[in-house]
């Protein structure tokens, strides 16, 4: 929801007419009925009569306290647009065409830091949208994904305001227009990445790779990396740096599937950004149970090998590789409920910029995240460096577990928010198959005779029964539990469940509708 208002103080000028009747001595009383909205994290409808009586006098007098504060807002009220604006409208989009090569070209030099349109029609634009601006021949294209208001305008009209750094300071520019409806725009090209943005970008993201390293569903699975360079720091250094360079192309390679899929969903008109996978539950519940296999593994429950820092076992030296590669893949999969500092302006600058500047941005997070190993991988000496193999790495290994369970924990909490107490039930049912299953792999993995074929048998039906809970789960399409009737602030106030259908009855009716949700 956003809400567009005045900050502080506002003059809202209005010219009035004397009535033609009127002589010098009269009293002309002035009458009103205001209505306004007081806003700060919510807003409280008010309102109240206002009356002011003035004197007609022989001749016009300027009132030396208001006189001057009205000039003032005079002067800031917005001129008309000396350029025109075409618009075309599509089911999704409204497409807006400034017509001024110089506007485009303040927005080419990064001088305009703020721009924003604000649509005199309500309901035209969703507001709350990113308002996304690329420079043409012609001017300023916005592309705007369209409201709750379907009709079909033949013309629209608005104001463009921006903030433009010059030598003496910052300028606002308030331009208002009308604008003409075309058939359709010329397809915009993407925004050209101002060079300077690109560089701040990409360096925000490397130290925010960096930085993912230390979150809490990330760095246990790191130190199963860690482990396997304690245990063969010793090794061939070629074969050191094959294995670090085998992890870091895991980490960007998913890196870069992941921008990619969130960068062809937003072209697909979705208003989705990093993290966006979690709002759908079947793979918030795989997360859940990935991090809760891991932590068992931290914990001794079952072994997945060293050799390939925890990826499977057994694999020949030749493999090795290929563990380290998908260490990187498992590093960047528990990584993504996390964002480090710095990432969300990285980020940001991504989703709104072309393809090949965000692809670089993701590609530089991915390799922010892989540094330390890279380092390890190349610098003998630092790996000679980490502390030598003891039963200190067996006890650090089974605390890691915890932050683990922790992180497998919120993520059962946020499912339940998406789902309801019986699904949550099935997935914490499928926790205990999936523990059940790895704990009977590893009980029977070295046994002799056919249990080894009998415990992965059973550790196969009991990890099918896990996932066909998983699948099996239905997604509600709203939460449509009720707020709480005896709360003091909801007493009286009519809240019910969400109802798609009830809220289409009741605007049909003339009633407003207020919907209260919220995110987790």
């Amino acid at each position: 929801l956003m809400n567009f208002g005045y900050a502080d103080e506002v003059i809202l000028p209005m010219q009035l007419s004397v009535p033609a009747t009127a002589v010098p001595g009269d009293v002309v009383t002035l009458e009103a009925d205001a209505t306004w909205l007081v806003c700060e994290e919510i807003c409280i409808p008010e309102d109240g009569k206002v009356s002011l009586q003035l004197a007609v006098g022989e001749t016009s007098q300027r009132d030396p306290v208001w006189a001057p504060i009205i000039d003032v807002a005079r002067a800031s009220l917005p001129v008309p647009a000396p350029f025109e604006t075409d618009f075309a409208l599509t089911e999704t989009m409204v497409e807006l065409l400034l017509k001024s090569p110089d506007l485009g070209l303040a927005f080419q030099s990064r001088t305009i830091q703020e721009a924003t349109f604000f649509p005199r029609e309500e309901g035209l634009i969703e507001h709350v949208a990113t308002q996304n601006f690329v420079v043409t021949d012609e001017g300023v294209r916005l592309s705007l994904p369209r409201g709750y208001e379907t009709n079909d305008y033949q013309a629209i009209s608005g104001l463009f305001v921006f903030s433009q750094d010059l030598e003496d300071g910052t300028l606002t520019n308030a331009f208002s227009f009308d604008a003409a409806k075309v058939a359709s725009l010329a397809p915009a090209a993407a925004p050209a990445s101002n060079l300077a943005g690109v560089v701040q970008a990409i360096i925000l993201a490397f130290f925010g790779g960096i930085l993912l390293n230390i979150m809490p569903c990330v760095f246990p699975v790191l130190f199963l990396k860690a482990l396997a360079f304690m245990k063969h720091a010793d090794k061939e250094a070629s074969a050191l740096r094959r294995e670090g360079l085998s992890y870091a192309s895991g980490v960007v390679v998913s890196f870069v599937l992941l921008g990619a899929t969130l960068l062809a969903l937003r072209a697909g008109g979705e208003a989705i950004g990093w993290g966006f996978q979690l709002q759908t539950p079947a793979i918030v519940g795989g997360l859940a149970f990935l991090l809760f296999a891991v932590g068992l593994s931290l914990s001794g429950v079952f072994s997945i090998g060293s050799s390939i820092a925890g990826v499977c076992s057994g694999l020949a030296q030749a493999r090795g590789q290929w563990g380290s590669f998908f260490t990187g893949v498992l590093a960047t999969v528990v990584a993504t409920p996390c964002t480090a500092p710095f990432m969300g302006a990285a980020i940001g600058f991504a989703l709104t910029h072309s393809a090949v500047a965000a692809l670089l941005v993701f590609v530089f997070l991915g390799a922010g995240m892989a540094l330390p190993f890279l380092l390890l991988a190349f610098c003998p000496a630092l790996a000679k460096r980490l502390p030598k193999p003891g039963q200190w790495m067996e006890r650090v290994k089974q605390a890691l577990a915890f932050p683990m369970y922790g992180a497998a924990a919120w993520l059962a909490w946020v499912f339940a928010l998406q789902t309801d107490p019986n699904a949550l039930f099935a997935l914490l049912i499928g926790m205990v198959l999936l523990g059940f299953g790895l704990w009977t792999f590893e009980v029977t993995r070295l046994a002799k005779g056919s249990w080894p074929h009998v415990g992965k048998g059973a550790a196969v039906l009991a990890l099918l029964c896990a996932f066909i809970i998983l699948t099996q789960i239905k997604t509600p399409i709203m939460d449509a539990r009720a707020m709480p009737s005896s709360s003091g602030a909801t007493q009286g106030l009519g809240y019910e469940p969400f109802s798609e259908a009830r809220v289409d009855e009741l605007t049909a009716a003339g009633k407003p509708v207020f919907v209260n949700f919220t995110a987790a």
